[in-house]
């Protein structure tokens, strides 16, 4: 499988599309010597990638003219709708944003039909080599969706890709490489301006004219600052578009100094030292209403101050000067992307994301019939949040797999590539295995795709994946004790569990109040019939619980005897008693038999023992 460009783009598309014209002219592939796939792939999931949209590739055209592959001039240099297999091949128009014979020459297409968010279009090539190719078709406002001007200010200088409306640098002006899709002109703010001498009759503007001026602007300060302008030295007639002190956009009509029309935004503000997409709109009715403005792709609240011009022209013969009126209200701050349309309709070109290139080896236009590799079997083996899921792709080629790219998005809305995994020993028939953790969040809608490329440089990117992330399920909740029975003692044993991991445990008694607690534990309830419901939740936040009904009854504790009454009165009591039984006994003994006298000396003992033993149960 041969060669690959992949053209990586990210558009946010705002207003209707309008189809632009598919330049049908004959094309023959084989008279090129080489040539390259070229593959669009939209990488914004939720909008389309529209046509008529404009796609930047470079490469290093340097190398192929040194090597002989390609013409110094870049006339082969051709951009053509319809793959090397396919039955049809149209040219298309392209423009050279850089200069060729360099090796970042930058060349720019329309894109020919809709993609779909997250979609590829392989439809594109790349062919070069061909001596005696002839001039190719380089229509600008074909490649840039209808302007008559447009300017990107690469190579350190002001020149328009459409038309032949180049700018001449005035005071103090540099370039930075880096502004928002390659270079940008810097202007200082006091001396620094760009003019347009010759705008020819582009930029001859009537009050009937549809007009658009789009343009990515960095400024460094909030200030009174010209983008554009075209006015007579009195400025009594005239155009301008501006950012005000404060943030805001401001665009003046102007016929004469009586019948002009002034309009400004109130939002959103334009912030400094970031790139902002801005749009100035006017619809050709003469009046405020008829102006619309945008920012970041968002449209501005407007503002009419004046709105008089009562159908009458603004037009003059000036020069259209960039970042100054009149030698007044310089722009301090960076400009790139300048687009002016005249008559076509409202669009946005905003991009949040700039467009991506990478090349592959190139090919010849005598290759082998062959097909990226294919997917089929896509799986995983659970959806559980916070858990490791493992998502399998089974991929075949003829000519072997070489290595694949896992693309993941774990629920954030935004896709993150891992590093190449090698399939192996260049096998025909491979699974692509990764493993990822899944956020501990229920209801993520997770997505992922892999990039599989073959050992010939032939890609694929499969479809788009889907799941969402969901719970483990309630935990199951035991209560080993207590247990559905009676308890005749406290305090009783508490011991519960779950099959799964806990993050905190509450019980209920009698379905009073919660009361948080730390397995295994004991609880005292009263006498009576109870209801226990003890709860548990996973760390997902699922919740579990189990009941179980028990008795409790413990008896009374059974009291010792005790005789009432005080001390002393007891013991009143007993020696009366006594005295009484040992006056009887003398009563009716003999005191001239010995036995009579033993039985008195013994019954003096007992009741003495007798006396003893009733006081001590009073002490």
């Amino acid at each position: 499988m041969k060669n690959i460009l992949l053209v990586s783009l990210v558009f946010a598309i705002i207003f209707i599309l309008t189809t632009p014209s598919v330049l049908a002219q004959p094309f023959e592939p084989s008279s090129f010597t080489f040539f390259r796939d070229l593959v669009v792939v939209n990488n914004n999931e939720s909008q389309t990638l529209g046509q008529g949209f404009t796609v930047n590739i470079t490469i290093d055209h340097a190398s192929l003219v040194s090597s002989g592959k390609a013409l110094a001039n870049g006339d082969d240099f051709r951009i053509v709708w319809g793959s090397f297999n396919a039955t049809t091949h149209i040219e298309l128009d392209r423009v050279n944003v850089t200069p060729f014979n360099t090796a970042i020459t930058t060349i720019a297409f329309s894109v020919q039909a809709d993609v779909a968010g997250g979609g590829t279009d392989t439809n594109y090539s790349l062919y070069y080599g061909n001596a005696t190719s002839g001039t190719p078709p380089q229509d600008g406002s074909v490649v840039y969706d209808g302007a008559f001007a447009f300017y990107t200010f690469e190579n350190n200088e002001v020149k328009d890709l459409v038309g032949n409306h180049d700018g001449t640098l005035n005071g103090t002006t540099s370039f930075i490489p880096n502004g928002e899709l390659g270079g940008a002109l810097v202007l200082d703010g006091s001396t620094g301006f760009s003019d347009i001498n010759n705008p020819g009759i582009d930029f001859d503007f009537n009050v009937a004219d549809n007009i658009t001026i789009e343009m990515w602007i960095n400024r460094s300060e909030s200030h009174n600052g010209v983008l554009i302008s075209r006015f007579d030295v009195s400025g009594s007639k005239g155009w301008s578009f501006a950012g005000t002190p404060t943030d805001n956009l401001e665009i003046i009509l102007r016929a004469s100094g009586a019948n002009s029309l002034k309009v400004t935004s109130s939002g959103p503000s334009i912030k400094n030292n970031e790139w902002e997409h801005i749009i100035i709109h006017y619809n050709g009715t003469g009046v405020g209403s008829g102006i619309r403005m945008f920012i970041n792709g968002n449209e501005s609240v407007t503002v009419i101050n004046e709105d008089n011009l009562a159908g009458n022209d603004f037009n003059t013969t000036k020069p259209v000067l960039i970042g100054v009126f009149d030698g007044l209200n310089f722009y301090n701050g960076s400009i790139d992307q300048l687009r002016i349309s005249r008559n076509q309709p409202l669009k946005s070109h905003f991009i949040t994301t700039q467009p991506r290139t990478t090349f592959s080896v190139e090919n010849t236009t005598t290759p082998a019939v062959d097909i990226p590799p294919t997917f089929s079997q896509n799986q995983t083996n659970g959806t559980q949040a916070g858990t490791v899921v493992l998502h399998s792709l089974l991929w075949a080629d003829d000519d072997g797999l070489d290595s694949f790219i896992f693309s993941f998005d774990n629920g954030s809305g935004t896709f993150m590539n891992d590093s190449s995994v090698s399939f192996g020993a260049s096998p025909t028939s491979e699974w692509s295995n990764v493993s990822k953790s899944v956020p501990a969040t229920i209801g993520l809608t997770i997505r992922w795709r892999v990039f599989a490329n073959d050992t010939g440089g032939k890609n694929n990117a499969s479809t788009i994946f889907t799941y969402t992330s969901t719970g483990a399920g309630s935990p199951v909740v035991s209560i080993d004790s207590p247990t559905n029975t009676t308890f005749t003692s406290v305090p009783i044993d508490l011991n519960v569990s779950a099959d799964q991991t806990s993050s905190a445990w509450w019980l209920s008694l009698d379905s009073g109040p919660n009361i948080t607690f730390t397995p295994n534990t004991t609880i005292s309830p009263a006498n009576g019939f109870h209801e226990i419901t003890v709860f548990t939740n996973n760390t997902l936040g699922e919740e579990g619980q189990a009941s179980i009904f028990f008795t409790v009854n413990v008896p009374a504790p059974v009291p010792e005897p005790t005789i009432s009454g005080s001390p002393a009165t007891i013991v009143l009591v007993i020696a009366l008693m006594l005295g009484l039984v040992l006056i009887l006994t003398l009563s009716r003994t003999d005191f001239t038999s010995i036995d009579s006298i033993i039985r008195v000396v013994i019954m003096v003992f007992i009741i003495i023992a007798f006396a003893g033993i009733i006081i001590s149960f009073t002490v």
